[in-house]
C-alpha cells in the first residue's frame, strides 16, 4: 500500500490507499492478493497500526504465529486462523518469521456489490472478525484452496476471470460465516442471528450508524431511514444486540475515540469536534460516562504503559549510539502490511 499523502499530519491515524506498484502507477485490478511473508519480511516481520480507507481485507493465517493489534487490544493468532479487516479499522500485526498464509484485499464498494443480494452477510462483515478454523479441517483446506485459485486467476488474464474471483471471495467469507455460527451452536450460546430479519435490520442500523456517528443524528431518523418507528428499532436492538438503539450509537462514538485517543496526538478538544461535539467538555463528560475513565486520563495510561512495555523489552546497552540512531526511522511506514 502507498500513502494517501505521504504529507499528511503526523496526528492523525496513517491511512493507507490501494497498493501500487513503484510510483504513482496503480493495479487495475479489484482484487490484490499476496504472500503474508511477502511484505511483512519488508518491515522486520512488524506492522505497526493502521488503516485503509476505502478497502476490506482478509487474511488467512497457516503456519507461524501472529499477535494483530485491534483498535489497541492484542489478540494472539494460531494457525488456521482468519482475520477480516472492514475500512477505518485500525490494526497492525507482530509475525514470527516462519509465518505463512496470504492478505487478500479489496475495495469495499466492489464487496458491497458483490453481496447486494446478502446484506445481512454484508453488514456481518463490516466488524472486524478472527474466526479460528481449528477443528475445522474441510473448512481450513477449502480457504486454503481458494486462496490458491485466487492467486492463480490474479496471475492471468483468462476467460470469466472476474466471475472465479467473485465466486472464490464470495465461498470464501461465506464459509468464515458458516464457521462462526456452528462454533456459536457448540457452545450453547445466543447466536448473533435470533430471527433472521431482526438481525438483518440491526446489521443495517449499524451500518448506518457507522457511516454517521459523528452527525448525532437521533435514533428516530435512523430509525425512519429502515422504515420502522424508533420504538420497534429499540426492541429489535435490545433483542439481538443486548443495548439500546442509542446505547450502540454511543458505543460507536466512544470507539472511535478511543482510536483517535490512542493512535493519534489529536488534542481532546480536536477529537472532540472530529466526532461532532461542539463542547469539549461536553465530551469529556460523555466520555467519562460510557467509558469511565476521561480522555485525558485515558490516554495517559496508555502512554504509561507504553512507557512500561518499552522499558521491560529494552535490551543492555552494549556501546554508545550516535544521534543519528536515536532518531526514529519513518521510511518503514513507507510500505506497510496487512
Amino acid at each position: 500500500m502507498q500513502p494517501r499523502n505521504s504529507h499528511a499530519d503526523e496526528g492523525t491515524i496513517t491511512t493507507w490507499s490501494l497498493y501500487g506498484e513503484p510510483g504513482d502507477a496503480m493495479p487495475l485490478d479489484w482484487m490484490h492478493a499476496e504472500p503474508i511473508q511477502e511484505r511483512s519480511r519488508l518491515h522486520d516481520y512488524s506492522i505497526r497500526p493502521h488503516r485503509h480507507a476505502l478497502l476490506f481485507q482478509l487474511l488467512y493465517l497457516t503456519a507461524g504465529e501472529a499477535t494483530l493489534s485491534l483498535d489497541g487490544r492484542l489478540i494472539p493468532l494460531a494457525p488456521p486462523t482468519a482475520v477480516t479487516l472492514p475500512p477505518l479499522v485500525v490494526h497492525g500485526f507482530e509475525f514470527t518469521a516462519d509465518v505463512q498464509g496470504t492478505v487478500l484485499t479489496v475495495f469495499q464498494r466492489d464487496l458491497a456489490a458483490l453481496f447486494a443480494s446478502a446484506p445481512a452477510l454484508l453488514a456481518h462483515f463490516e466488524r472486524p472478525r478472527v474466526i479460528s478454523l481449528a477443528g475445522y479441517g474441510r473448512e481450513a483446506s477449502g480457504l486454503a484452496d481458494g486462496m490458491a485459485t485466487i492467486a492463480r486467476e490474479l496471475a492471468r488474464h483468462e476467460i470469466g476471470r472476474d466471475q472465479v474471483l467473485s465466486a472464490c471471495l464470495s465461498l470464501q467469507l461465506t464459509t468464515l460465516r458458516r464457521v462462526e455460527a456452528s462454533r456459536e451452536r457448540s457452545r450453547g450460546a445466543r447466536p448473533e442471528m435470533g430471527d433472521s430479519r431482526a438481525v438483518a435490520l440491526v446489521l443495517a442500523y449499524q451500518h448506518l450508524v457507522a457511516q454517521h456517528f459523528a452527525s448525532h443524528a437521533p435514533v428516530a431518523r435512523y430509525a425512519a431511514q429502515l422504515g420502522i418507528t424508533a420504538s420497534h428499532l429499540n426492541r429489535v436492538c435490545r433483542a439481538v444486540a443486548g443495548a439500546s438503539a442509542l446505547e450502540l450509537i454511543n458505543r460507536r462514538l466512544v470507539l472511535e475515540a478511543r482510536r483517535q485517543l490512542a493512535f493519534t496526538n489529536l488534542s481532546v478538544k480536536r477529537v472532540a469536534a472530529m466526532l461532532g461535539f461542539d463542547d469539549p467538555a461536553y465530551f469529556t463528560r460523555f466520555f467519562g460516562r460510557e467509558a469511565g475513565i476521561s480522555p485525558s486520563a485515558f490516554r495517559a495510561d496508555l502512554l504509561a504503559a507504553g512507557r512500561r512495555d518499552a522499558a521491560s523489552h529494552e535490551p543492555a546497552p552494549q556501546h554508545r549510539q550516535g544521534p543519528h540512531q536515536e532518531v526514529e526511522d519513518r521510511g518503514t511506514l513507507q510500505r506497510p502490511g496487512p
